[in-house]
């Protein structure tokens, strides 16, 4: 098991340990996420796609993570669903066709998968994005190696006893 799956698997626990604290859409089956990857012309890094076919999107502790929603209608749609907000934003804010976003920080600024930096086993970092800003040829902040450190790492600090008092 890789770093990445091995946290992905560290963040489903905490998931599914704190499920009373999360929204999750649920499971999504393989034709689901075949047409997602169709409809944005790539393929989703393993831990990304594990996520997506376990959760579909999921909230949890004031943390949201996009991904494939109940409705998938990718033309007229609003977050978490991550397929229709990354296809929006490139189109309203010149994201490159290899990113994904997948979460929001609050401020402005996104989070996606920067599938042009794709690693040998399919895992992309998750990079900072600010529609508006970020420009297609900017050297991007990584904020994690990987979706499934991502995932693990937000989820934890979101579920840390003092976050919740913030």
């Amino acid at each position: 098991m890789t770093k990445a799956q091995d946290n992905l698997q560290k963040a489903f626990r905490l998931i599914d340990e704190n499920i009373e604290r999360a929204h999750i859409i649920g499971e999504k089956p393989e034709s689901s996420l075949s047409r997602a990857e169709e409809v944005l012309n790539l393929s989703f890094p393993p831990t990304y796609r594990h996520f997506l076919k376990k959760y579909g999107t999921c909230a949890i502790a004031g943390e949201e993570f996009y991904g494939i929603p109940k409705v998938e209608d990718y033309e007229k749609s609003a977050v978490p669903n991550g397929i229709w907000l990354t296809l929006k934003h490139r189109k309203t804010s010149n994201l490159p066709e290899k990113m994904i976003l997948i979460y929001d920080v609050g401020d402005g600024e996104k989070y996606a998968l920067d599938l042009r930096q794709q690693k040998p086993d399919g895992e992309a970092p998750v990079v900072a994005w600010t529609p508006g800003m970020s420009k297609p040829e900017d050297k991007l902040e990584i904020i994690a190696e990987d979706f499934g450190t991502f995932l693990y790492e937000t989820v934890e600090r979101a579920l840390e006893p003092d976050s919740e008092d913030e």
